[in-house]
């Protein structure tokens, strides 16, 4: 699991450590960064900084974290939730192949099957040199603008599979 070191590195935004707190069973970071970050802002700050396989599975972005008079965190952590994010591991050898292209053409330590395009910053340079390796590495002749419109990796490989790709 992620180090309080690597989450103190992470988690500071503008020289203030924002609250957290791990909920270990779960694999779940709870930040509390409503308005100063997103939970995909959160989870990537996370995911560069700590090893990919020790990073929580799922970020929630809450407004507070409740702890009870101990300071130790409260079971009603749920009901202040605001937004959460949750890694999507790919389910093909063809998302593995493409989420590892994306990744590397986004300068990003790993990107979920799930995570939109555009959400991880992608731009038209990157999606011109994504596209274009998809083909020389996948065979896989898609569009720069499919990216934008598709959004994320399993959608595009569905598009792939399904022989709807350009």
């Amino acid at each position: 699991m992620v180090t309080q070191a690597q989450l103190r590195d992470a988690l500071t935004v503008d020289g203030d450590l924002l609250d957290h707190a791990l909920v270990e069973e779960g694999g779940v970071l709870l930040v509390a960064a409503a308005g100063r970050l997103t939970a995909l802002d959160a989870w990537l700050r996370v995911d560069r900084t700590a090893n990919p396989a020790e990073a929580p599975e799922t970020v929630v972005v809450v407004d507070h974290i409740p702890r009870d008079g101990a300071g130790l965190l409260g079971d009603d952590w749920r009901e202040v939730e605001v937004e959460r994010h949750r890694y999507a591991a790919p389910t093909s050898p063809l998302e593995e192949a493409v989420v590892a292209i994306w990744a590397d053409g986004l300068g990003l330590p790993r990107v979920g099957a799930e995570d939109d395009f555009l959400d991880l910053g992608g731009d038209s340079f990157a999606a011109v040199a994504i596209a274009e390796r998809m083909e020389q590495e996948c065979g896989i002749a898609v569009f720069a603008a499919d990216l934008y419109q598709l959004g994320t990796v399993r959608q595009l490989t569905a598009q792939v599979d399904a022989g709807t790709a350009r």
